[in-house]
């Protein structure tokens, strides 16, 4: 169950990677020729987010449930409670940071006074930092539940492993 733990973290990590390579993330985020007005571009912004992460996520919750499985098999409830923990507050706290972030840029996007549109400048900056955090929630999000799921600790390659054999 641990080895499905691992390579479910695994295909989480790399359908981030996917997502973001395939989407052109922020791209997505920006306006091309005409922007519209902030009642229209605004909305749906943070659902686009969540759902972008969305394959990730749901990786990471498969991950997750054969963990917690995993742990309930072996009396590993301590550590199965520090990485559901893990898994729900950095959720929540990503998903509030965003979407503060979305306010800010609802509230610091230049808007065109004569037309009411957003200006493209003022767009693509918020795009560029929208992108960029979504991506380090991601990233963090996935790579610390990846970490905390993995086992034992990670060791430098230089670091000959334990001895198996008995001193008598």
């Amino acid at each position: 169950m641990h080895i499905a733990t691992r390579i479910l973290a695994i295909l989480s990590a790399l359908a981030l990677l996917f997502t973001l390579w395939a989407e052109d993330f922020d791209t997505s985020f920006t306006c091309f020729e005409t922007c519209p007005s902030p009642e229209q571009y605004y909305p749906d912004k943070l659902l686009g987010a969540l759902l972008a992460l969305a394959p990730s996520s749901v990786f990471a919750a498969l991950a997750l449930v054969a963990f917690l499985v995993y742990c309930c098999a072996t009396r590993q409830f301590r550590r199965a409670l520090t990485v559901f923990l893990f898994f729900v507050i950095v959720g929540v706290v990503g998903v509030i940071a965003l979407n503060a972030l979305l306010h800010y840029g609802q509230t610091t996007v230049a808007v065109d006074p004569e037309s009411g549109l957003l200006v493209e400048d003022s767009v693509m900056e918020w795009a560029n930092q929208w992108a960029l955090t979504v991506l380090l929630f991601a990233v963090v999000w996935v790579g610390g539940l990846a970490s905390l799921e993995w086992g034992r600790r990670w060791r430098r390659l230089s670091q000959p492993a334990p001895s198996q054999s008995a001193t008598v």
